[in-house]
């Protein structure tokens, strides 16, 4: 299952959040999904919605802006499994988990056995 995952500086993980089936808002305001203690992000800073089999990242028009690997976004931006994206002072990781890769191996007919064997 795809989560959403806050990182401490040292790369260990603080919380995570799913987001199979539903629109996550992260921020720091009580409306946020994800509330996050960072004066920094705005009340409502980003959201990530599942589109379409892939997952697309929206600044909310934030006043400081996110980044995904290092690269400030405009709009919305697919984001894959492993990519880094900072709000605020604050860094996540999207984790694209295995039941997800093997739902995107199907759509591509191809067989987790087969996907592994290329590794």
């Amino acid at each position: 299952m795809p989560q959403l995952i806050q990182k401490h500086a040292d790369g260990t993980s603080v919380k995570q959040w799913d987001l199979k089936g539903k629109t996550l808002v992260v921020g720091r305001g009580e409306q946020a999904d994800a509330q996050v203690n960072d004066e920094l992000m705005s009340r409502r800073h980003f959201e990530i919605v599942e589109k379409n089999g892939s997952y697309i990242l929206r600044d909310l028009q934030s006043r400081n802006g996110t980044t995904i690997n290092g690269h400030t976004i405009e709009g919305e931006k697919t984001v894959g499994s492993g990519d880094t994206i900072c709000a605020g002072e604050t860094m996540f990781v999207f984790a694209d988990g295995l039941n997800t890769v093997i739902g995107q191996l199907a759509r591509q007919n191809q067989s987790y056995s087969s996907f592994v064997r290329k590794l």
